[in-house]
């Protein structure tokens, strides 16, 4: 059986492997964005792929310099977004940019982000058990 720090590391380690393949995964659009190339959703004229590239950025920071504050300051947007995005998607259909597949790039945020936020809390639940 692992121990709880096994366990904490292995879920830190998923969470920044995660976190890290989504910021490489969003900054060809962001750049795209910045060039005018490509269009993605906007909020208060700040284009969300700009706001989600930034929240990945804080995740893997979170996890580098070991501080929740920017877990959170990066991961809430994150969720946020691709849920309401992915939800705008299901409903109206054309509400987020497409991978080169066609699919939605809100579904994949919204998997990771999950996916991250459940090691984290696997790491942090092993912290506080002991």
């Amino acid at each position: 059986m692992f121990s709880q720090t096994i366990i904490k590391r292995i879920s830190n380690w998923i969470a920044l492997l995660l976190s890290s393949i989504a910021l490489l995964s969003i900054l060809p659009l962001s750049y795209q964005v910045l060039l005018g190339n490509k269009s993605c959703p906007t909020v208060f004229k700040i284009p969300l792929c700009h706001v989600i590239t930034i929240g990945y950025a804080l995740l893997i920071s979170s996890f580098l310099f070991k501080r929740k504050a920017l877990f959170y300051i990066g991961w809430v947007p994150v969720f946020l977004f691709a849920s309401f995005g992915t939800i705008s998607e299901i409903i109206s259909g054309n509400a987020c940019p497409r991978s080169e597949g066609g699919i939605p790039l809100c579904y994949y945020s919204l998997i990771i982000a999950l996916l991250i936020g459940g090691a984290h809390y696997l790491s942090q639940r092993q912290s506080n058990d002991r």
